[in-house]
């Protein structure tokens, strides 16, 4: 039941910023024919496993479309190393998988476990939905204001949450403007980069490719936690993009 969490503020960060290196370290050992980087992204599967947040996986599972849609002919002849990574897994964190298989199905279900305790710390993410939407109606426009969300539970009358939907969260702070300037830098941004990797065959291409996997993995990720609130995997992420961009 331990979920690790390094020198990260939460396991769910930890396990977000793993992810978004792990395709660096592919482009490396693809690059480099070098079987350390081939390594190195292994051991970032494993440390995200270990930190049994539902979030890397998801994420994970986005790096995985993208690397498909990109360079699907290489992506398709490393299927056969799903099964031993598994099980190097089960052996090296005993008990992740389990854990892992729990958390996507929790007793009466993962869509029942999310919509239970609205306003509450513990709330689900689809029970935070519906409060959420009715703050944001009152300033649809410009919203609330950037970093002015009310998070102290302890206090009776308060309506807020933490709410762990940055995509949510942003538009509650910042309002449909800000919700669409957002939404317009991911989707610009996974439009290039992975437009010219696609056309690009070179190691070029290739980085790009690791780069717009990393871009889609963190835009993702944002629908189940408030990714802003956590540093490390959000410089990572300007850090990308910058590289990307240049």
């Amino acid at each position: 039941g331990v979920r690790a969490r390094g020198s990260a503020q939460h396991s769910i960060a930890l396990s977000a910023a793993l992810v978004v290196l792990i395709p660096l370290a592919i482009y490396l050992a693809h690059r480099y024919r070098q079987r350390r980087w081939a390594l190195a992204a292994f051991l970032l599967g494993i440390a995200c496993a270990s930190t049994v947040s539902r979030t890397g996986i998801l994420m994970l599972a986005v790096v995985a479309i993208v690397f498909l849609l990109l360079r699907p002919k290489e992506t398709r002849r490393l299927w056969w190393a799903l099964l031993p990574a598994l099980a190097v897994v089960h052996f090296a964190v005993p008990g992740t998988l389990g854990a892992i298989r729990h958390s996507f199905s929790p007793p009466g279900g993962l869509v029942a476990e999310q919509k239970a305790s609205a306003h509450s710390s513990g709330s689900g993410r689809i029970a935070d939905l519906g409060p959420a939407l009715k703050i944001w109606q009152r300033k649809p426009l410009a919203g609330q204001g950037y970093g002015t969300q009310v998070v102290n539970l302890n206090k009776p009358g308060v309506e807020a949450n933490v709410f762990d939907d940055q995509w949510l969260g942003t538009l509650l702070e910042t309002g449909a403007l800000g919700f669409v300037g957002w939404l317009w830098f991911f989707v610009r941004a996974i439009r290039r980069f992975g437009g010219e990797a696609k056309r690009d065959p070179s190691p070029r291409g290739w980085l790009l490719t690791a780069i717009t996997a990393s871009v889609a993995a963190y835009a993702v990720g944002m629908l189940t936690y408030d990714a802003f609130s956590f540093i490390q995997v959000t410089f990572l992420l300007f850090i990308l993009v910058a590289m990307g961009s240049s």
